[in-house]
């Protein structure tokens, strides 16, 4: 089975949800600042994020984990679309709707809103703006449905 196969993933995520279990820390930074989760959105390692997204305990801490920020300001989503790596944007952007699913119907603007300034750079680039400057339609596609 190659690195892409689908036995191969189901074992990466077993193995990840193993880690997760014994206490490994997503939110820990790197000396740039940048967390586990923020860094497999960066090289496409889509694994940590989807391991994480489909078990509901670790997915409520993916949800607290991807909106902090590296030294250079930037969220894993926003490093996610800058990179084009689809699969990485869709988990994130799930994460965002959660939250505003579990908001009332009158919160939800303002948790859009939130969202978008959240995953804004320095320069205010959103992660619709990296994606698109990219050529990543896909990923531009699935975040303007994301509402981000």
């Amino acid at each position: 089975a190659g690195d892409n196969s689908p036995a191969e993933a189901r074992q990466r995520a077993r193995r990840i949800r193993i880690l997760l279990d014994l206490g490994a820390d997503p939110a820990l930074r790197c000396s740039r600042s940048r967390t586990a989760v923020l860094l497999a959105s960066e090289y496409d390692q889509p694994a940590l994020l989807e391991a994480m997204a489909d078990t509901p305990a670790y997915f409520a801490r993916l949800r607290a984990i991807a909106p902090l920020r590296s030294i250079n300001r930037e969220t894993a989503l926003y490093v996610a679309a800058l990179k084009g790596n689809l699969r990485c944007v869709e988990v994130l952007c799930r994460c965002i709707e959660a939250d505003l699913e579990d908001a009332d119907a009158l919160a939800r603007p303002a948790l859009v809103e939130e969202a978008r300034a959240t995953h804004r750079t320095l320069r205010g680039w959103t992660p619709v703006h990296a994606a698109a400057v990219h050529g990543s339609i896909d990923c531009v596609q699935r975040l303007i449905r994301t509402g981000v």
